[in-house]
């Protein structure tokens, strides 16, 4: 590691004393940010980048199209829940359905693992979040269309 460094600065050095044209101010600088970053503190470059791209104004349909996809699924989820009688209030910004554990179930893994037998859909038991999640079960919205429309179907299935 400290080869490398010495290697680096060494570059850095002789670079500076060539610094004639505008390519080699853009080497010079080049070297000098990639020294600086190993050896400065804070935010790794990569990550800087990244919020530079998700900010930047090219990102925002990509984002818009994202909010339509998840709101869409949300919508679909959330009434499908209603017909089967669970109580459940739409998400607002998150790519999950949170709902109340449906009354006569003891925990909220015997609520998902009734789903699982009588539909073959797999629901997350809040439970396995901590104590503050029992009584709830969680869906992703993160499944592609398809799967999430055929699990929304055989919800339905479950109506009492």
């Amino acid at each position: 590691m400290e080869e490398a460094f010495l290697a680096t600065r060494r570059s850095l050095v002789q670079r500076l004393s060539n610094l004639e044209d505008h390519r080699t101010w853009q080497e010079f600088f080049e070297t000098y940010w990639r020294l600086k970053s190993n050896i400065d503190s804070g935010l790794f470059e990569a990550v800087q980048l990244a919020g530079v791209a998700a900010l930047s104004p090219e990102a925002d349909a990509e984002v818009a199209s994202m909010n339509v996809l998840y709101k869409r699924r949300r919508d679909q989820v959330c009434a499908a829940l209603r017909e089967i009688g669970v109580d459940v209030h739409p998400p607002r910004g998150t790519i999950y359905v949170w709902a109340p554990v449906p009354a006569g179930y003891g925990s909220s893994a015997a609520y998902c693992e009734h789903v699982l037998e009588e539909a073959a859909v797999v629901l997350s038991p809040g439970a396995i979040y901590g104590p503050a999640g029992e009584g709830w079960f969680r869906i992703s919205l993160t499944t592609p269309d398809e799967r999430l429309l055929e699990a929304i179907e055989r919800l339905g299935a479950l109506r009492r």
